[in-house]
Parts: C-alpha cells; structure tokens; sequence
C-alpha cells in the first residue's frame, strides 16, 4: 500500500482528444447536444487489482476506492477513453 502519491506516479497514458479530432466530426453535422457528466469518473467501476493499488487508511481503518478517484494519473484518460467507445463506436 502506497498511498495516493505513490499509485499517482504511474506513466501517464498518451489518449487526448485533439480539437481537430473532435472539430472534424461536428462539420456538417446538423444536431447537437450536451452531456451532464456530473461526477463521472463514479460511474466507473474499478477492478480488482486497481483497488487494492487506492488503498489508504483512515482511523485505523483500511480503505480502498471502488471506483474511479478524482486525482488519479491516468482517471481523465480512462474516462475519455470510455466516452470515445460509448459515444463513437458502432
């Protein structure tokens, strides 16, 4: 168990959505929408063996994140990552 500042040295993921990306897909298109995604990195369940790596205690207690926390390296990646495969694959 190494806490939040040992689990947030972890390599950074490389998956940005670039402008351009997205910008190429909105031309020509003719409806929009917006998306309310309101504590979303929640929405996601951990596995297994990324819980145990969130660990930390509190009171003597032994604490682990079930799912995705706020502040962790790669949180906004794998979340972009979930968004791109709900909202862009057939």
């Amino acid at each position: 168990m190494g806490g939040p500042r040992s689990i947030s040295k972890t390599e950074k993921q490389r998956n940005p959505t670039l402008i351009d990306d997205v910008l190429d897909l909105l031309h020509g298109q003719k409806y929009f929408t917006t998306l309310d995604l309101a504590s979303g990195y929640w929405q996601i369940e951990m596995d297994d063996n990324s819980k145990e790596k969130t660990a930390f205690i509190v009171d003597n207690n032994l604490y682990e994140w079930n799912r995705l926390s706020f502040g962790l390296t790669n949180a906004p990646g794998t979340f972009q990552r979930l968004m791109n495969y709900v909202l862009f694959s057939a």
